[in-house]
């Protein structure tokens, strides 16, 4: 699939069904099917001197566009087949990084809730899906929402207050009626920072500016327990630590995991006297929905991956730089993917699944023809029919698509086989993107 030589990438994004690739700048939007190497759109300038797009995503369908503009102007949504675009005006969140955060598709119907903002209050409609028609709207109990979601079941809608007026949830039905406000008793008036359905709905977890996050059952909407993040961990029959160390080998130097055996204190980042700048940052429930990996302010370094069948620590990681991102596999249980920030960390993926008997560093630039990341990375899981967790890295000129083999969690995985994995993974099923052209060749061995 080849890119126009003078286009200046903005925007890449995956369709949830991962059948779609959308490449955009300023000036425009391709959109690509992964099995082909046609074209299937194209929208030209959808931008403008006086509107510029802050955020292009897909909606909850491969032929669905969302186009977020400056300063909440509108919202517009783009039907690929039929070329209609339904705008909304009054957007209340709308950058790239919270506007994800003002909308959420129902599961089930895939009707689209929307904040929006009008007279200085805060607004939520319903849609329905395609047509995008309103067939319900209210003014929200909330002076300053943050963000909303629905729950997996479809059956409610959480609805969160600004963390400047306090510690606020409100429950709505699906057809929009306030069905129970939450607020915690929380001395020092800080509100909510995070909040988080897990996958099977049975639990709702809360962060506000502390070490702790707040575990929710559902349906009743009661506490139920709490997940401290102490400033030493001791190790446990239940639990496992592990910090990234750097050896040197014949060809270079080699990054691994090292289990911890005695107690060990987090290190500590310096984070200055913002109070803004201190608690859980993020945190992400396995599909399963019975792991929760989180991580914290004052200690950038460390994921904590907790086991919320049994209320305790299950594994903590310290690595070396600063986590940026902690992904779950979207459709198999409990395989993790961790991302770091900085120059020399982008080359480094970090997997870890409770059946291997040590966590795994894998270093991409070993397998690109420059032998080094140039430019940004982008690196996300693919969904596909497989069983078997799928991989996309991409620096700015290669990328690479690996699969992991089968592999039987009774019998475990060891650092030999885990090399063994992902070599023969890389050497199956590697392909290369020069700049601006793009190919998905992918072929399953047995």
């Amino acid at each position: 699939m080849s890119l126009p030589s003078e286009l200046v990438v903005s925007w890449f994004s995956w369709s949830l069904s991962s059948n779609r690739i959308l490449i955009g700048s300023t000036d425009m939007l391709l959109i690509f099917s992964v099995t082909n190497s046609e074209e299937l759109a194209s929208i030209t300038n959808p931008t403008s001197c006086l509107t510029k797009a802050s955020l292009v995503l897909f909606g909850s369908k491969d032929y669905e566009l969302l186009i977020f503009y400056e300063f909440g102007l509108r919202l517009s949504i783009i039907n690929l087949i039929t070329s209609n675009v339904i705008d909304i005006p009054s957007i209340k969140l709308y950058g790239p990084t919270n506007a994800t955060r003002g909308f959420s598709y129902r599961p089930g119907t895939s009707d689209l809730s929307l904040l929006t903002r009008s007279g200085g209050k805060d607004i939520i409609s319903l849609h329905t899906a395609d047509t995008f028609d309103v067939f319900k709207s209210w003014f929200s109990g909330t002076i300053d929402a943050q963000g909303m979601n629905w729950s997996p079941d479809g059956k409610w809608l959480l609805v969160c207050e600004s963390a400047s007026h306090g510690p606020k949830m409100l429950i709505y039905t699906a057809d929009g009626h306030l069905f129970k406000t939450w607020q915690a008793n929380v001395g020092s008036g800080i509100g909510i920072r995070l909040s988080q359905w897990s996958p099977n709905g049975v639990q709702i977890a809360v962060t506000n500016y502390s070490q702790t996050v707040n575990i929710i059952n559902m349906p009743s909407f009661t506490p139920s327990f709490k997940l401290v993040h102490t400033a030493a961990v001791n190790v446990t029959r239940s639990c496992s630590i592990w910090q990234e160390q750097t050896c040197r080998t014949e060809s270079g130097y080699h990054h691994k995991f090292v289990q911890v055996t005695k107690e060990l204190y987090i290190p500590r980042s310096s984070i200055g006297s913002d109070e803004l700048k201190i608690g859980v940052n993020s945190m992400s429930f396995d599909k399963s929905g019975s792991l929760l990996a989180t991580k914290i302010e004052e200690s950038s370094t460390t994921v904590w991956i907790w086991d919320l069948m049994t209320c305790m620590l299950r594994d903590v990681f310290v690595l070396q730089a600063t986590v940026a991102k902690i992904l779950w596999h979207p459709t198999i249980d409990r395989q993790l993917m961790v991302l770091c920030e900085g120059e020399e960390a982008r080359r480094f993926v970090y997997f870890w699944h409770p059946s291997w008997s040590v966590p795994h560093i894998f270093d991409f630039a070993a397998h690109l023809s420059e032998g080094r990341v140039l430019g940004r990375t982008v690196t996300r899981w693919i969904q596909t029919e497989s069983l078997n967790p799928t991989l996309f890295f991409s620096d700015s000129q290669e990328c690479v698509l690996i699969r992991f083999r089968a592999m039987d969690e009774s019998s475990g995985i060891d650092e030999e086989s885990l090399q063994t994995l992902f070599q023969i993974a890389l050497v199956e099923r590697m392909f290369w993107i020069p700049t601006n052209s793009l190919a998905m060749n992918f072929h399953d061995v047995e």
